[in-house]
């Protein structure tokens, strides 16, 4: 009895003293956890530390841990073959002691480091078989991000429908465990961004941005801020990228994030010089040269203190050793001096750095501040020229456009919305009243291009029109158009090239016979819209009718489908179509640039149905408050979205 007695006593000691060794190893662990992103050198002391105790006692766990640990310590330091080595033992020693979960978790860090390292195929195998070990295990929030960094390789080697798949099953995983996180949908967006579907971009990158806005989460609203710009750039919409990538800017300047910020400005400055605004494009591409400056200054810096600290960490590994075998020294007065004399040395030596840099970058700054103040002054000068001469085209242009008083003399109720995307427009309307056989000749005209180029194409169109019906007195619309087709593809036709140009106009041409009370009409691409009172409907009307509203149908008289120049096949004879009118009947002529215009809630087109429904709406007003309602309805759908093209609207009513 007395034998078992001293057995057992001698048995609990021993069983204390592991578990004692082993709670000493956990602590060291824990600690080496919780300073590794802030001091991953003095991590890596500690993780050798808990490695060399763990081997003593032959404690797996602890194995495992202190490698996955040196392993993270290697990534932070970007020493990534090291890290690899540290997660293949830590997954060797989980492994040993039958703990899969951690083990994949391990192998999940694995996969991360040749994800970064380019390495796609062996990363994209790890994740597909951690993933499957964390559904045996049931857990979710391991598999979306096993699933979500797959996803993310296929993206980098540019498999984006097949990563846009992955993205999509992430969602609803995430969606049924409540894990919801802006990078869950802004992968989503950024996929369709890479395979050109902008509008399901947008829709993924808006609930990114949302989420991100809500949380307060700046790493993402920097992040997919310029990515939403980047889709108002491809579209055209200075002011919707602006708002974004200022915002961005600053709060990356706010957080010091030095990379979003100068990705920001990199293309705000080109925003700017698109909306004009030369002095913001100025200072932000000043602030873009600063910036990177600044980068290349703290990689130096960085680097230095990097090389430093390696020395420091050397020398603590060296008295770790000294400490273990003479237990003289306690680990904290340790850390303490450590850190006293590591704050000596690399503070006095980077505050010299700083001072000579400074100063040498304050020399820099001078002189490139010189030389942009000299290239912003020339640039100036051009730009004004550029834009006196814009100006002055402006006024010529507004010199040959119809006046109020001919088309008075046409219909006493008419308006006329016209709204150029620049100074000059290429879009134009025309008009003619014959007092001899009382005909009313009018023309809305949408020609290739807008600006500089679509205004001298404009004037071309006006010169022919003058030409063909006023001196040469030829008044049927279908051979109108055939001859202003004929003279504009001679007068565009190369000398140097037997290809022509492109280069035309689509638009529509309206007779009014007055004495008759007939319309004659011809469209190249146009259509024209007639309102009319259901008590004044006629048989000729019905096969053209769109839509109705209360008392008042709307009619599209559609026109021939080519336009009034080069053409890719066959030039055919335009028609015409010939409509008997009634009093109070309402015409109205267009270019395409109302329906085109982005804008609303999702940033989407106007649309020719929306145009129709806002004419009918309104069809029962004088014409001058119809065109306010127009002008109205296109200013609160396009909102902050860039106008996209020219507008041109013409409204007539038969009296």
């Amino acid at each position: 009895m007395s034998k078992k007695i001293l057995f057992l006593l001698l048995l609990f000691p021993s069983q204390f003293l592991i578990a004692q060794t082993e709670t000493g190893i956990d602590s060291l662990l824990t600690a080496g956890q919780n300073i590794q992103y802030q001091s991953p050198y003095k991590a890596d002391s500690i993780f050798l530390e808990a490695l060399q105790k763990s081997d003593e006692a032959s404690y797996l766990y602890g194995k495992g841990m202190a490698h996955k640990g040196l392993g993270v310590v290697a990534d932070l330091t970007d020493q990534a073959e090291k890290s690899i080595y540290h997660y293949n033992q830590s997954f060797e020693f989980f492994c040993e002691s039958q703990d899969s979960l951690d083990a994949y978790k391990a192998r999940f860090n694995e996969g991360m480091i040749y994800r970064k390292l380019g390495m796609f195929q062996q990363a994209e195998l790890i994740f597909l078989e951690t993933a499957e070990v964390f559904r045996q295990y049931s857990f979710p929030i391991g598999i979306v991000l096993c699933n979500t960094n797959y996803g993310i390789s296929l993206y980098d080697r540019g498999k984006h429908e097949e990563a846009l798949q992955v993205f999509i099953d992430v969602k609803n995983a995430s969606e049924e465990v409540q894990f919801i996180s802006p990078n869950t949908y802004g992968n989503i967006g950024n996929c369709y961004l890479k395979i050109g579907e902008l509008d399901s971009s947008m829709k993924y990158l808006n609930i990114a941005f949302d989420i991100a806005e809500s949380a307060q989460d700046v790493n993402s609203i920097v992040g997919f801020g310029p990515s939403l710009a980047g889709i108002h750039i491809e579209r055209k919409q200075w002011n919707a990228a602006i708002k974004l990538l200022e915002r961005s800017a600053n709060l990356a300047a706010e957080h010091g994030m030095i990379q979003n910020e100068i990705q920001s400005n990199s293309m705000l400055h080109l925003c700017y010089a698109k909306t004009s605004s030369f002095d913001k494009a100025y200072y932000s591409l000043l602030d873009l040269k600063v910036l990177e400056d600044s980068v290349s200054n703290t990689s130096f810096l960085l680097n230095l203190s990097e090389k430093e600290a390696v020395i420091e960490n050397e020398k603590s590994q060296s008295e770790i050793k000294i400490l273990l075998e003479k237990e003289k020294v306690s680990l904290a007065e340790r850390e303490r001096d450590q850190a006293a004399l590591r704050g000596l040395i690399i503070g006095g030596g980077l505050l010299a750095i700083i001072i000579i840099l400074v100063l040498l970058q304050n020399i820099k700054k001078r002189k490139t501040n010189r030389l942009l103040e000299l290239k912003n002054s020339m640039i100036e000068e051009q730009h004004q020229e550029i834009r006196d001469s814009i100006n002055y085209a402006q006024q010529i242009q507004a010199a040959i456009l119809t006046s109020e008083n001919e088309w008075s003399k046409i219909a006493k109720e008419h308006f006329i919305f016209f709204q150029p995307k620049d100074v000059v427009s290429g879009d134009f309307f025309w008009a003619y009243q014959n007092e001899e056989r009382n005909l009313a000749i009018w023309v809305a005209a949408d020609c290739t291009g807008h600006g500089v180029p679509g205004a001298f194409m404009s004037m071309l169109g006006v010169g022919l029109l003058n030409e063909i019906i006023i001196e040469n007195k030829n008044y049927d619309t279908s051979q109108i158009l055939n001859k202003l087709r004929e003279k504009i593809i001679k007068a565009l036709e190369s000398k140097s090239n037997s290809k022509q140009r492109k280069d035309g106009m689509d638009l529509s041409i309206c007779i009014w016979d007055k004495t008759e009370n007939i319309l004659q009409f011809s469209g190249a691409n146009n259509p024209i819209y007639l309102i009319r009172k259901e008590e004044y409907e006629t048989e000729d009307l019905k096969p053209y009718l769109k839509m109705n509203l209360d008392s008042s149908n709307l009619f599209e008289i559609k026109g021939d489908k080519m336009p009034v120049g080069s053409f890719t096949e066959e030039l055919k004879p335009f028609e015409s179509v010939k409509i008997k009118l009634r009093k109070s009947d309402i015409i109205y002529s267009f270019s395409d640039g109302l329906a085109d215009q982005f804008g609303g809630e999702n940033g989407k087109k106007f649309k020719y149905k929306k145009f129709r429904e806002t004419l009918l709406q309104h069809s029962s007003k004088p014409l001058k408050r119809q065109r306010e309602e127009l002008e109205r309805s296109f200013t609160e759908w396009k909102s902050d979205f860039e106008q996209v093209d020219d507008i041109c609207v013409i409204g007539m009513q038969i009296s």
